[in-house]
């Protein structure tokens, strides 16, 4: 979530240094870079809900024990 939260907030910065973008499209990149954390945050949640794979869903040729 951070690298994606730091390329929007980089992206950001450079739509302030070119200028000649209207305040709006500014606005709504704003609205996208936060629609785009909570959809990273709510993929990490449902992940982390999921769990790990069961091992008979694992493919026995590229899962290895040690």
């Amino acid at each position: 979530i951070i690298s994606i939260m730091q390329l929007f907030k980089e992206a950001l910065d450079l739509l302030h240094r070119l200028g000649s973008v209207s305040e709006n499209v500014i606005q709504d990149f704003k609205v996208l870079s936060e629609k785009a954390k909570a959809a990273a945050v709510e993929a990490m949640d449902t992940e982390a809900m999921l769990g790990d794979i069961p091992d008979e869903f694992l493919d026995p040729i590229q899962v290895t024990s040690h």
